[in-house]
């Protein structure tokens, strides 16, 4: 079996299919997308970790913490900064409440997962109104 210094990848890959499989509808991207970014958009970024985010759990298993960035941007053309903000925030409880109710494992051990907001920011663009909502998604995994 091999050992692995983190389970941040595995978590991020798996966060974009579950994204994707829960919001069919929106772009779900691993990092930045670039200029193709679509009306509704869910990034899957950054991965920090704390400086003391490992705890020994004995010779052969530790505790890890880190987070991975979120980022939900809402466009509605023609529309008011309400409705994006509205539109963000169904998006990103969607997102919350399936990690709140979904464990995830990672190399056979269970890894909690859950969506901490950080900032919300509203916009124009050239057809219309737009919201960004940043986060993360807060992670404590076993190695």
């Amino acid at each position: 079996m091999t050992w692995y210094p983190t389970t941040a990848f595995q978590v991020k890959r798996a966060a974009v299919q579950a994204i994707s499989a829960l919001l069919p509808d929106v772009q779900v991207t691993y990092g930045h997308p670039g200029r193709s970014v679509a009306a509704e958009w869910v990034c899957i970024g950054d991965v920090s970790w704390a400086s003391d985010g490992y705890a020994s759990l004995g010779d052969r298993q530790k505790e890890e913490r880190y987070s991975i960035s979120l980022t939900v941007d809402v466009q509605i053309s023609g529309g008011t900064f309400e409705a994006a903000e509205a539109r963000a925030a169904d998006l990103m409880a969607a997102i919350a409440l399936y990690f709140r109710s979904s464990p995830f494992m990672a190399f056979g051990r269970r890894t909690e997962i859950s969506v901490e907001m950080d900032s919300a920011s509203a916009y124009d663009y050239p057809n219309g109104r737009a919201v960004l909502f940043t986060g993360a998604l807060a992670v404590v995994s076993r190695l």
